[in-house]
């Protein structure tokens, strides 16, 4: 995706305190091989603003950082289902001209908060991604992260 390869991608994501990029994001990438930190990419987030009615649709724009030699496009992220504590399902839209016109990229992320998604919740994750339209097929073919390969076990196990 945008010109990174990577095994294992970790976000931490914080309040920035600022009208303009509200919140911050700070994302490792790494390959999985031992004493290999990755790279770290900022990333400036803003959520869409609320409307009149005080609603605010679950989705923002962001631009990444991209290695050297690759071209940035802003992306939107929105929110398709979380249960506000243990994971959440997004998807990442952008659109760029390329040689055969104007070209179009999504791409699904399970966001979890645990190195190691309890079965539970990988249902509620699964469920979610195939009430999105994504078939059984798609979602055994979508990279899962080796997350304990890339960070390590927890130091409570």
């Amino acid at each position: 995706m945008d010109g990174n390869e990577y095994l294992c991608s970790s976000w931490t994501i914080l309040e920035n305190g600022s009208l303009d990029v509200p919140m911050i994001v700070y994302n490792q990438q790494t390959d999985g091989t031992e004493g290999n930190n990755g790279n770290f990419y900022q990333i400036d987030l803003a959520w869409n603003a609320p409307c009149d009615c005080g609603y605010r649709k679950p989705a923002g724009k962001y631009t990444r950082d991209v290695p050297e030699g690759s071209e940035a496009h802003e992306r939107t992220l929105t929110v398709l289902r979380t249960n506000y504590f243990s994971y959440a399902l997004t998807a990442s839209c952008t659109e760029r001209q390329g040689a055969n016109g104007t070209e179009h990229s999504l791409d699904y992320a399970v966001f979890a908060r645990d190195k190691t998604m309890p079965i539970m919740i990988r249902k509620l994750a699964r469920q979610a991604l195939l009430d999105h339209g994504i078939s059984s097929e798609e979602i055994a073919a979508m990279v899962k992260a080796k997350t304990k390969t890339c960070w390590g076990k927890d130091f409570y196990e």
